[in-house]
């Protein structure tokens, strides 16, 4: 490996660090329980004794934090906000483990020099003893995962599903209003049938392990209610594009809209299932775009062939 190619990749972990070492400051800054708070200063400790160490081996060169580094912290305190201590506790064990096998791989790639090794044999050393404290810092924190697939596997449905309806119905509609009331009306419909259906679900798969308070009836009933809620808030998506669109430019916004936020849900689940984020949100993408063409062309074919409008 060329000394330019070797640069570039220790550059690129440096920034890493840098973003790594911001987000942590800022989330420890703002968070309220004392044990997670706890493990974000302790990482933003060593991500900022990281930043100095990358100084030190690029002989002081530091690039500029990209305009990003905002965004990443917004989105961190937000989804710790929306989401919950879970889904964070996740998100930080994933990132340290990224980094240790970024690192790993950078150990074995020939042209650093003697000195720079051992910098980053230090840094291997710290990052496996850091992700060793957050596995054991956030143990308690993963019996909510089991909600928030629920919060996500509720939103997903109610987008692809709302999404498929009001495609086809805004084929046949005159005008964006029959739209929303027939969109609204499914989805309600919609979330009753995902309520119910989380609730008898979480019940017979004996999921009444993963509640903290030990009742029963306590993991059911909210594997219902996160389910109910995020599909209605999923179904709202679509639908709101045609209180001021109709037909095509309904879809077309409709369409774009489900795919941000698909976008979104397709992050989470990825990052609490460690799988990977593109391969997810492809997926959710071709499934729900696929659904929605399906259901136009079916709309086209009724119009057309029997004239029917509404």
């Amino acid at each position: 490996m060329s000394r330019e190619e070797l640069r570039k990749i220790e550059r690129r972990l440096f920034i890493k660090e840098l973003l790594d070492a911001e987000v942590y400051t800022r989330l420890a800054s703002v968070e309220k329980d004392r044990n997670l708070k706890r493990v974000l200063q302790r990482l933003a400790n060593t991500e900022s004794k990281h930043v100095s160490i990358w100084k030190k081996i690029l002989d002081g060169g530091e690039p500029r934090q990209p305009a990003l580094i905002k965004l990443m912290v917004y989105g961190y305190i937000i989804s710790r906000k929306l989401v919950g201590v879970a889904f964070v506790s996740k998100l930080l064990s994933s990132n340290e483990h990224a980094a240790l096998t970024e690192y790993s791989k950078l150990a074995t790639k020939a042209g650093a020099s003697k000195k720079d090794m051992e910098y980053i044999k230090k840094m291997i050393g710290e990052e496996l003893a850091t992700e060793k404290y957050i596995s054991r810092s956030i143990k308690k924190y993963e019996k909510g995962v089991g909600y928030i697939r629920s919060m996500v596997l509720g939103l997903n449905d109610g987008l692809v599903e709302i999404l498929a309806a009001v495609a086809g119905l805004a084929v046949l509609a005159e005008t964006g209003i029959i739209v929303v009331i027939t969109g609204v009306i499914i989805g309600i419909s919609g979330t009753l049938s995902m309520a119910a259906g989380a609730y008898l679900s979480s019940k017979s798969h004996g999921l009444v392990e993963e509640s903290e308070e030990g009742n029963d009836e306590e993991v059911p009933k909210r594997a219902a209610l996160y389910t109910g809620v995020f599909y209605f808030f999923g179904s709202l998506v679509p639908i709101l594009p045609f209180v001021w669109l109709s037909g095509f430019d309904g879809i077309i916004a409709a369409i774009t809209t489900v795919s941000i936020v698909l976008f979104i849900a397709s992050y989470i689940i990825a990052t609490i299932s460690g799988t990977s984020v593109r391969k997810r949100a492809f997926e959710m993408l071709v499934i729900s775009l696929g659904a929605a063409f399906v259901t136009i062309l079916l709309a086209m074919f009724v119009k057309a062939e029997f004239g029917i409008t509404i």
